[in-house]
C-alpha cells in the first residue's frame, strides 16, 4: 500500500513529497472512482439473479461491467 506524505507539524513539504503525493493521488483517483460506480449502482450490493449454467455467462456480465466503466 501506497500512502501519501503528511504535512509535518509546524512545517511544509518538500517539492518531492508533494511530486510523490500528486502521483499517489493520480492512482487513486483511477482506482476509486469506477468503485464508486460500482457502489452507487449497488452492483455489487446484490446477488446476481441471471442463469448460470456456465462460467461464460459470469464473465460476460463482468465485461459489460467493466465496458460501461470504460465509457464514464
Amino acid at each position: 500500500m501506497i500512502m501519501p506524505q503528511k504535512k509535518p507539524p509546524g512545517k511544509d513539504l518538500t517539492e518531492e513529497d508533494k511530486t510523490a503525493n500528486k502521483a499517489v493521488s493520480q492512482i487513486r483517483v483511477r482506482v476509486e472512482n469506477p468503485l464508486s460506480y460500482l457502489k452507487h449502482f449497488n452492483i455489487l450490493g446484490q446477488k446476481y439473479r441471471g442463469r448460470v449454467t456456465n462460467q461464460d455467462n459470469l464473465d460476460l456480465s463482468m465485461i459489460l461491467i467493466y465496458l460501461f466503466l470504460r465509457l464514464i
